[in-house]
């Protein structure tokens, strides 16, 4: 950000406007400029959030319970995930969920935990899915009566990023590219390992999107270290088929093959895999293993999006704000681009920060 628009979003900021004070606090939080300042950034996210910004809120209530830029208080930092909650921001919900089950800044309410659990797994949030499993197989260990507590991290005395959440390792995301790429395949050295089953999801309500379907005479071949991965998705395990089309798409373990890793990731997308769906728009956008189609990539994207897959958020933002598969929007631009903030997701913070730079 150049000293001009740096200026244009303090003037904003100080102006009134709520996305402003919130996106001057991420930049001060990240210290994109000099030393982070989280006293200040601190300050930036109570003025958003009392305008009833959710992801100020929520960065409110982070630092609030880490004690970052402010007195470590953990009723307030359980009132403001209560109001980002309230507005529908899936990592608040889970946090607030969070707060219930261990009595963090409130009295321990499983039933109250639960609740925002499962309101948080509703729009995709992994964590809140694991959360409800672990009380369910606690509620099972422990026979009738109430579940008992479930283990989980302390809150990490460590500062951290203004829109991470407090409880538990943080979701694996893709790696970061520069805010002018949109397409950020979720392909690294290492290939995820494949795990076992994990109960499906609801499909989103949307129209179903025609798939990329695979030369009837061919055949995966694989090395025999990969053939329980490749038996597993041919029988139809949506972790094992995004695993395979991710091997496909980086050729370390497979010979690189765009048109085979579109087959595995559209069969994982149509289970709702939302990882894979994220992938099959980056192939859509680049044309790679199926014709380039920039509506159809928006519509992946927008599936992952609405799962609370923070790279789909951030691409889906892009498209929104270049016109990429849909028509320019500035507004839902920033919207998407707030999400995938509040998840920690760099690139979106900083595209919040161009964004608002006239």
């Amino acid at each position: 950000m150049t000293d001009d628009e740096l200026e244009q979003l303090v003037k904003a900021a100080e102006g009134g406007s709520p996305l402003a004070q919130y996106a001057l606090g991420l930049f001060l939080a990240k210290g994109a400029a000099a030393a982070p300042d989280a006293e200040r950034a601190a300050e930036w996210f109570q003025r958003a959030a009392a305008a009833g910004n959710a992801e100020a809120q929520f960065a409110l209530a982070v630092c609030c319970h880490r004690g970052t830029g402010r007195q470590k208080d953990l009723e307030e930092a359980f009132n403001w995930y209560e109001s980002a909650a309230k507005q529908g921001l899936a990592v608040a919900q889970f946090n607030l969920g969070y707060c219930f089950e261990l009595g963090e800044g409130t009295a321990v309410d499983l039933a109250q935990a639960v609740t925002w659990y499962e309101r948080a797994a509703a729009q995709g949030d992994g964590e809140a899915r694991d959360a409800l499993t672990e009380l369910a197989q606690a509620a099972r260990e422990a026979g009738s009566g109430p579940s008992p507590q479930v283990a989980r991290p302390s809150v990490s005395a460590e500062p951290p990023e203004p829109a991470t959440r407090p409880p538990g390792p943080r979701p694996d995301k893709a790696p970061a590219l520069p805010v002018a790429e949109p397409t950020r395949m979720p392909v690294s050295p290492a290939r995820p390992a494949w795990t076992a089953p994990r109960p499906s999801e609801p499909e989103p309500e949307a129209a179903a999107e025609p798939e990329p379907e695979p030369t009837p005479e061919v055949e995966d071949e694989v090395p025999p270290d990969l053939e329980p991965l490749l038996e597993a998705a041919v029988g139809g395990d949506a972790s094992a088929q995004y695993d395979l089309g991710v091997a496909y798409v980086s050729g370390e373990e497979l010979d690189q093959n765009y048109e085979r890793a579109a087959y595995w990731l559209a069969q994982a997308a149509s289970q709702a895999h939302p990882d894979a769906q994220y992938a099959l728009g980056a192939l859509y956008a680049d044309g790679n293993g199926v014709p380039k189609d920039a509506q159809l990539a928006v519509r992946w994207y927008q599936r992952a999006a609405a799962q609370g897959h923070a790279g789909g958020q951030f691409n889906l933002g892009y498209c929104y704000e270049f016109g990429e598969g849909v028509r320019k929007d500035n507004a839902e631009a920033v919207k998407w681009y707030r999400r995938a903030a509040a998840q920690g997701d760099a690139d979106a913070q900083e595209a919040l920060l161009s964004i608002q730079s006239p």
